[in-house]
């Protein structure tokens, strides 16, 4: 597969959603890993999630699952 995935590029750009509820807690514990990212958010956890659920609600997915919004862009 020769796709390039981009994350956080504009919403009317995003055409693939991946269900990421079952490493959310490997995410979180990546950010905070890297504290130069986060500056001095208190609830790093309680924001991803917010963010992440927001985008699962967006694209019909059951409650309590949490979702990634991507631009793939084929390179072939």
């Amino acid at each position: 597969m020769r796709d390039l995935w981009l994350a956080d590029g504009p919403a009317w750009l995003r055409n693939q959603v991946v269900d990421v509820t079952d490493t959310f807690d490997k995410r979180v514990a990546a950010l905070r890993a890297h504290k130069s990212q986060l500056g001095n958010m208190p609830d790093v956890e309680g924001f991803v999630r917010r963010f992440l659920t927001e985008n699962a609600h967006r694209h019909g997915l059951s409650d309590g699952r949490l979702a990634e919004e991507f631009q793939v862009v084929d390179t072939r």
